[in-house]
């Protein structure tokens, strides 16, 4: 009898156990410590299935509001650089000039030739490492920032005018080709010929299905024209469009003749077209804050 009461006891022992999963090491971290969710930044959006992108939206709930805004926030920023909220941040960070005339606060797409990651990770060229007075932020904190940067420093949709926040332009090298095919002449006259890649960064996701050669226009100008008034329209079979994703797009011109000295780009032309963001807002072409505007961009060779 007492043998049984006691297996009796030892069997409701071990189904209390079981039922509150004792011993399973859900909720636990690897050092056997409940995980505190909210220290972590969120998993928000991944590129492949191996790659973390955090948002300008974890950054700020995270790292700037609770951390970097007690000195750069309230009626006096320091140096005039609030980042107290996602408005502040936008217009505060990127592609500002920094104090450093070699540096842009935050330059989309270069985490390196960005202000704010040299003062973060304590980079000389960068002065006295942030947060001023204050622990260094997390290794994860760092990477957080330096991926938003790397990814074009993206803003979230609406919260602020659609605009290219980031040109790179790539000259290939010359080849020749002959002025005229049909007609050559007993010199065999060449003409050199150039190819021109530009890439363009938007600071939101952008619908770019619609749009074609036809709706960009680009003006060149050569070594004896004085204005691009005086200048010719190129041809749209010298220009191609190329999407790498619904950030980045890539403007081809080949057949740039080596007199050309100049080219002007134009987007966003009301009269042709109009390009926008996924979520319909059109691009504020002429930066004046405003959906709407031309975008022009000159190039000099």
């Amino acid at each position: 009898m007492r043998n049984a009461i006691l297996w009796l006891s030892i069997s409701i022992f071990c189904s209390s156990l079981l039922g509150c999963k004792v011993g399973s090491g859900e909720g636990l971290n690897a050092q056997g410590q409940p995980i505190d969710e909210s220290t972590s930044l969120p998993t928000t959006n991944t590129s492949d299935e191996n790659k973390i992108i955090f948002t300008l939206e974890d950054i700020q709930e995270r790292i700037f509001s609770p951390i970097c805004s007690s000195c750069h926030g309230g009626v006096n920023p320091a140096a005039g650089q609030d980042l107290s909220s996602i408005e502040q941040t936008i217009a505060n960070l990127i592609n500002i000039n920094s104090s450093n005339p070699l540096f842009k606060r935050v330059l989309p797409g270069e985490p390196q030739s960005s202000y704010l990651y040299l003062k973060i990770t304590g980079d000389p060229q960068a002065g006295s490492r942030m947060p001023l007075g204050q622990p260094s932020l997390s290794d994860e904190n760092i990477n957080a920032i330096k991926e938003w940067i790397q990814q074009g420093a993206l803003v979230p949709d609406n919260s602020a005018t659609v605009q290219v926040s980031r040109i790179m332009q790539h000259i290939e090298p010359s080849t020749m080709q002959l002025k005229n095919k049909i007609n050559i002449d007993i010199d065999h006259k060449w003409q050199e010929k150039r190819k021109l890649l530009i890439t363009l960064w938007f600071n939101q996701a952008m619908n770019f299905k619609e749009l074609t050669n036809q709706q960009i226009i680009i003006t060149a100008t050569d070594i004896n024209t004085l204005t691009l008034q005086n200048g010719w329209l190129l041809d749209t079979t010298s220009i191609s469009v190329n999407i790498i994703n619904n950030h980045v797009l890539q403007i081809n011109i080949s057949n740039i003749d080596s007199s050309t000295k100049q080219l002007n780009i134009q987007l966003n032309n009301s009269s042709i077209s109009t390009i926008s963001s996924l979520s319909g807002q059109q691009l504020d072409g002429d930066l004046n804050g405003v959906e709407g505007g031309e975008f022009s961009y000159d190039i000099f060779l």
